[in-house]
């Protein structure tokens, strides 16, 4: 899926070792919880109307400034902010506290 390959990246090599202990699984399931996070943000991200995905896109992910992000969208540089301002407010919403962990 498209928005996992933003997700910051975890080295994981199937064993962690803690305080002496070693958990063989530690790594799947790191994994499982990224790949449910990822798809709580795909989620949210398709809720989202289209500019506002498109603002929040280029803005998050592309790290473009807002003058880039409104020559790429066609719009003038206060609606990009309108557009990310409103993204972000309903990702928050949307998201809650799965946002932070």
């Amino acid at each position: 899926m498209a928005v996992r390959r933003f997700l910051p990246a975890l080295l994981v090599t199937g064993s962690l070792a803690y305080s002496g202990i070693v958990c063989a699984d530690a790594g799947e399931r790191i994994e499982q919880r990224l790949d449910q996070r990822g798809d709580r943000i795909e989620d949210a991200l398709r809720k989202l109307p289209m500019r506002q995905r498109q603002a929040f896109m280029l803005r998050a992910w592309e790290g473009l400034h807002v003058r880039d992000t409104a020559n790429a969208m066609g719009c003038s540089e206060g609606r990009v902010k309108t557009h990310y301002s409103r993204a972000v407010h309903s990702l928050r919403n949307d998201l809650g506290d799965h946002a932070n962990g």
